[in-house]
């Protein structure tokens, strides 16, 4: 909001756009009750950051095109003063005094912070402690993915932009659900330290917005090195809209809107048809496999305690995380080989080297099967140790999957055959003992 005083001089009042527009739209009872997109407002930043702003322009300093404009964070995202709850009822009262790096660097472009928007708990799906995410366009349906304030907040207009996050489609299925565009960057492009981590090798922040235009400008601005994320980097970003469309090629499955194939064609885009030379479920399955893996890493002693036991949805991911806690070490290795090996498919500008002569058609084999012969309550299985422990198990209350008993078996002789205290530690994991 700018324009010129009688002097001529260029003037603006970001506090009167927050105070006559922003601040009242989010905080609209006919918006947010209804889609429970917002977490936290934060009112008292907002202003400050806007009279900040203000008095930067008063000065004749502009610190480009996102001085002064409003903005929304995913609550996995942390900022100092103000709760980061990561939408989940075992942390909504959480306070993380760190700046994380996205938010350094757009409060350095001048952009003025105006609330901590819903993220899924723990950074899955829609669903959070305080209820769960409607789409604006729909209030029938829910947003899906974890970036569910971002998007819905963008789509309604109450904020210009957001910042969201990806693991595997928390960023372009809201985005596609709410109708807003979003740009989910590379791998590494935007860091993110003081950002909640799913999957180290995998998490990726966003932009939300209107347009095109929009998410490059954001891009802009975030993209670059955080020292204290070693996966990021500095990556090169040209000028989008000095780019020749005709000297692009695109190319697009059988699966694609056909509709932007055509459009895109019309512009002069080459647009050519490929296939893939492997299913795209084997490669979710691998994504999930180790995504779960890691994610249990990080919320271990959580699940360790029994604070799944009140998270929102228990379908969700306490019901992956009890499956992951089964997942031996090697098969978690050969999954990550297994990645490599269809990156090595897909990027042939940086060919790789087979890993364990893995390729994009194998499967990772599920462990062995071990009959075991019917025995009395009080035979020694092996002479190792006794049936009794059997009939503690739950693996379906537990482990989140059918009950198998062969599997358990299989893990504690292993475990017997390598050390002594691995067994009391599989025990005690797998008995709760």
């Amino acid at each position: 909001m700018q324009g010129r005083n009688h002097t001529g001089v260029i003037h603006s009042d970001f506090q009167l756009l927050l105070l006559m527009i922003i601040m009242p739209l989010l905080k609209n009872n006919r918006y947010d009750p209804v889609l429970e997109a917002v977490i936290t407002f934060t009112d008292e930043l907002a202003y400050k950051q806007a009279r900040e702003a203000d008095e930067l322009i008063a000065k004749g300093v502009y610190l480009g095109p996102l001085h002064g404009i409003p903005y929304g964070l995913k609550d996995i995202i942390a900022v100092p003063g103000y709760k980061t709850t990561w939408g989940s009822r075992s942390f909504k009262d959480q306070v993380l005094n760190i700046e994380a790096w996205v938010y350094k660097r757009l409060r350095s472009a001048g952009a003025v912070l105006v609330a901590k928007l819903v993220s899924g708990s723990l950074a899955y799906d829609d669903i959070w402690f305080g209820g769960r995410t409607r789409n604006p366009w729909n209030i029938e349906e829910f947003s899906t993915g974890s970036s569910a304030g971002p998007a819905a907040c963008t789509s309604a207009g109450m904020v210009p932009f957001a910042i969201g996050s990806e693991t595997a489609g928390s960023i372009t299925f809201p985005a596609s659900r709410c109708g807003v565009t979003a740009l989910r960057p590379t791998f590494g492009a935007v860091g993110r330290t003081g950002v909640m981590s799913i999957s180290e090798s995998m998490d990726k922040l966003g932009a939300f917005c209107r347009s095109a235009a929009d998410c490059s400008v954001i891009l802009d601005v975030v993209r670059g090195k955080d020292p204290d994320d070693l996966s990021s980097r500095d990556i090169a970003f040209d000028d989008p809209f000095s780019i020749d469309i005709t000297q692009l090629t695109v190319g697009y499955m059988d699966d694609a809107e056909m509709e932007v194939v055509h459009v895109l064609k019309a512009k002069g885009v080459n647009m050519v048809p490929f296939k893939l030379n492997y299913t795209v479920d084997s490669v979710q399955g691998i994504l999930n496999f180790t995504m779960d893996v890691e994610m249990l890493a990080h919320f271990d002693e959580w699940q360790r305690t029994g604070q799944d036991n009140v998270y929102e949805a228990q379908d969700q991911w306490p019901t992956e995380l009890r499956r992951s806690r089964v997942i031996s070490a090697v098969d978690y290795v050969q999954a990550l080989a297994l990645a490599i090996a269809y990156q090595s498919v897909t990027d042939h500008h940086k060919q790789r080297p087979p890993i364990d002569d893995l390729g994009p058609n194998d499967k990772i084999p599920d462990p062995p099967k071990v009959v075991i012969p019917p025995r009395s309550e009080t035979q020694d299985i092996g002479n190792e140790y006794p049936i009794q422990y059997l009939k503690m198990v739950d693996l379906v209350g537990f482990a989140g999957i059918s009950a198998d008993v062969e599997l358990v078996l299989y893990l504690l002789k292993r475990a017997m055959e390598l050390e002594k205290s691995t067994l009391l530690w599989l025990r005690k994991i797998i008995f709760k003992m």
